[in-house]
Order: structure tokens, then C-alpha cells, then sequence
């Protein structure tokens, strides 16, 4: 989180639980251009012409890119002629040759039914809240880094107050906590998957949301992977550092 306190980053925001792709040119495709969408979404790679200056189509090139409605955004460049630029260069590097291929294709989307766009980027300090459809994306400046997926949950004020923290059950040494299946109590706090990420889960007590869990341990992280419910029963307590409940065991 270093380069998040320097603020060597872009910050962008990005529709939630929306996943990347990727754009394929293949070398002398005359035209043609490939999305292959994340493995995830169990979509066949959607195929489309563009008009492509020589440069694009003699060498080709792989740009991250996700689908939103009827735009491919564009919001990185990983090869480019053949050099595996994501890993060499800086990402302020990338992003003029993502400049630079849309100086060099030209789409018409009333005839393929999606248009080309570029992503939006911003400094740190310009960034707006985001609403509980977007989530904000730190890109380092650094070469062959991942991107930072953010979501920022306010906890309810009245979740913080009445919102009772349940006792987990003592587990067995060398064990993991259980799950015990049952319809959800008016004080039973569960954990919900939300798509956004991996080990990423929303907190319920009844109708009401906790937020985002916080979870910090391997025990707990593995409860709730190996559970296949859809509300996980869980033990909470709230976190004063992180401002968020902590699960803190699996029931």
C-alpha cells in the first residue's frame, strides 16, 4: 500500500462486479478484431471489423479491456508489437499506446453493435465517491503490478450499535468451524459472496447490511470458500482499526 500513500497510481472507477477481458489484434487479421471475455462470464469471444492502420495489423497487440452495455472499454495495453509491455513498461507508457491505437482504428458501432472507448483515469485526489453500482481502481505507475480493487463501505450507524455479535463455537484442534444449515434468525449475522473478488463477502443481520466483511485469517477464509451456501452463518465482531465487523469464525 506504499505506492497508494505516494500516490503513484491512476484511480479510476469502474462498473462493480464487471471483470476484465481481453482485445486480441493477431498479426495480418486485416481488420479483424477479437474480445476474449473473462472465464468467469462463460461467454464465447465476440468477433468485430474495425477499420486498423498497417501498424496495428502487421505486428498486433493485447489490451485489457471489459464489455459494459454496448461499450469495450479500453483500459490498458499488456503486448504491444509483439513486446510484452505490461511487464517492462510503466503504466503511464501503456496508456499512450492505448492512445495510440485509438489513433489508429476507427469502428463504426451502429454496423458491430459495440463502440470503442477508452477508459477514464484521474489523480488520487480527484477521485468522487463511488455509488453501490461502481467500485474505484488504483493502477500503479510501476511495471508488471496488479491493479487494486476498492469498495468502499460505510457501516450503518445502527448496525454498529444494535448489531450483536454471535459466539462461535469451539473447534476442535487441526479442525475448521463448521457450518450448520437453518433458516436465519433475527440476530443471526451471515456472510454473503459478493462477485466482485475473491474472498470478498457482504454481512447481513436480517434485512440489515453490515457491509463488507473483513476477514484476516486462513481458518476463517477457508470456511467460508469451502461452505456452499448462499448465507454462511458466521460469528462477528466489529473492528475499530478497519472500521468493519471481522468475521471471526464460520458456524
Amino acid at each position: 500500500m506504499e505506492m497508494v500513500r505516494r500516490k503513484e497510481a491512476a484511480v479510476g472507477l469502474r462498473p462493480r462486479g464487471i471483470l476484465s477481458g481481453f482485445l486480441v489484434i493477431v498479426p495480418g487479421s486485416k481488420g479483424l478484431l477479437t474480445f476474449i471475455p473473462p472465464a468467469a462470464d462463460k461467454a464465447s469471444p465476440f468477433l468485430f471489423r474495425a477499420r486498423l492502420h498497417p501498424d496495428i495489423t502487421t505486428y498486433g497487440c493485447v489490451l485489457s479491456a471489459y464489455r459494459n452495455k454496448g461499450e469495450l472499454v479500453i483500459e490498458d495495453a499488456l503486448v504491444w508489437r509483439e513486446d510484452p509491455v505490461f511487464y517492462c513498461k510503466s503504466f503511464p507508457e501503456r496508456w499512450a499506446l492505448v492512445s495510440r491505437f485509438f489513433d489508429c482504428v476507427k469502428n463504426d458501432p451502429e454496423l458491430q453493435g459495440v463502440s470503442l472507448v477508452p477508459a477514464v483515469y484521474r489523480l488520487p485526489s480527484t477521485i468522487s465517491t463511488p455509488d453501490a453500482h461502481s467500485v474505484v481502481e488504483w493502477v500503479p505507475f510501476e511495471a508488471n503490478q496488479r491493479r487494486l480493487i476498492l469498495v468502499p463501505v460505510a457501516v450503518p450507524t445502527n448496525a454498529v450499535t444494535q448489531a450483536k455479535p454471535v459466539t462461535a463455537p469451539t473447534a476442535k484442534p487441526g479442525t475448521s468451524p463448521t457450518v450448520k444449515p437453518g433458516p436465519q434468525s433475527r440476530d443471526e449475522v451471515v456472510a454473503r459472496k459478493d462477485p466482485v473478488g475473491p474472498d470478498v463477502y457482504q454481512l447481513w443481520r436480517g434485512t440489515t447490511s453490515l457491509g463488507q466483511a473483513l476477514v484476516r485469517t486462513l481458518s476463517v477464509s477457508k470456511a467460508l470458500r469451502l461452505s456452499t451456501a448462499e448465507s454462511i452463518p458466521v460469528s462477528v465482531a466489529f473492528h475499530k482499526g478497519f472500521s468493519k465487523w471481522e468475521v471471526v469464525g464460520v458456524l
